[in-house]
């Protein structure tokens, strides 16, 4: 995706090309989008973000057995985690989508029985008050990753900068 620094190869794994119409003006847009556990589209274009269908999380399983789950607030900070060379995820991947998913997620990761929970939140307040959540809830299991792009909002801040 460009403009954004994501891998083409990985865009194209994980991505659809969304083309959909405004019901107000007749016209025609097109947009990135990742599929959600409602069968609805996370989608994104260079002028805003969205989506089409139920808004909901994004889930993409690892390996078999895995006992690791990695939670992103969104889809590009997954991208960006997939192109800094990672390639394909071992650990199960849970994206947000919307922090507002918190809570569904927390129970998710529980029933996941899942032994380590990977973070990859923003560095900006609520990001940071995601990360205490999950330390609550899941106490030790939890491991922050917002460390590797510390100097900047998110993860994808990072590469694109």
């Amino acid at each position: 995706m460009q403009g954004r620094g994501i891998n083409e190869a990985v865009a194209k794994a994980y991505l659809n090309d969304i083309e959909f119409v405004n019901r107000n003006t007749g016209k025609t847009y097109f947009a990135a989008g990742i599929k959600n556990l409602s069968e609805g589209f996370e989608i994104r274009n260079p002028f805003f973000k969205s989506s089409i269908g139920k808004k909901d999380m994004t889930l993409i399983r690892g390996e078999d057995g895995t006992q690791v789950i990695s939670v992103f607030e969104g889809f590009m900070d997954f991208l960006t985690y997939l192109t800094e060379g990672v390639v394909k995820a071992r650990e199960d991947i849970l994206v947000l989508n919307s922090l507002s998913f918190q809570q569904r997620a927390e129970v998710f990761i529980e029933t996941g029985q899942y032994e380590e929970v990977l973070t990859f939140f923003d560095n900006d307040e609520t990001g940071n008050k995601a990360t205490e959540n999950f330390k609550k809830q899941f106490a030790e299991k939890v491991n922050p990753q917002n460390y590797r792009y510390q100097n900047f909002r998110d993860y994808n801040d990072k590469i694109k900068s």
